[in-house]
């Protein structure tokens, strides 16, 4: 077994594996395995008494199997489900969207009634005239979003420059 110390710490470890510029140590204090990069291996030393180690921790006891989860019947599921107390602000319509029949649920405010029926592009677009920004900024900004989200986003943006300009 070899032990060394870190540069720059007073850590002691234990090599466990060198894999070109990497090394695998073991702290023995905590006895947490991480790499590290070779040059950052002081002075190595090799025992062969494991008693100058810290004593190896007993072996963890396997954890019991968790019990299976509860089967919730399929009427009682929300997954995409607006509940039930918030049903009555929303309104559920079929548009035409890019010549595809689409289902929209929304509040049915201005804004939301105004982006029903526009694409995502036509949605980017309008949101670049009302909030002062360039489309490519905008499709920047939320790239990493799914298409309903990007959607939501933009709206939101649009209410509260309405909301700023009503007042």
């Amino acid at each position: 077994m070899k032990i060394a110390t870190l540069a720059n710490t007073n850590m002691q470890v234990e090599i466990i594996a060198v894999n070109g510029g990497w090394t695998t140590v073991r702290d023995v204090q905590t006895d947490k395995t991480f790499k590290v990069r070779n040059g950052s291996i002081g002075k190595v030393t090799e025992i062969t008494e494991p008693q100058t180690l810290k004593a190896a921790k007993a072996p963890r006891a396997k954890a019991e199997p968790k019990a299976p989860r509860e089967r919730v019947p399929l009427e009682q599921r929300k997954n995409g489900k607006v509940d039930a107390l918030y049903l009555q602000f929303y309104q559920n319509v079929v548009v035409e969207r890019g010549g595809v029949k689409v289902r929209s649920m929304d509040k049915g405010d201005e804004v939301a009634v105004l982006l029903r029926t526009m694409t995502l592009p036509d949605v980017y677009d309008y949101a670049a005239q009302v909030l002062g920004e360039t489309m490519q900024d905008l499709v920047a900004r939320f790239r990493h979003l799914n298409p309903g989200m990007q959607r939501m986003n933009l709206g939101n943006m649009i209410r509260r420059i309405n909301r700023v300009g009503d007042k």
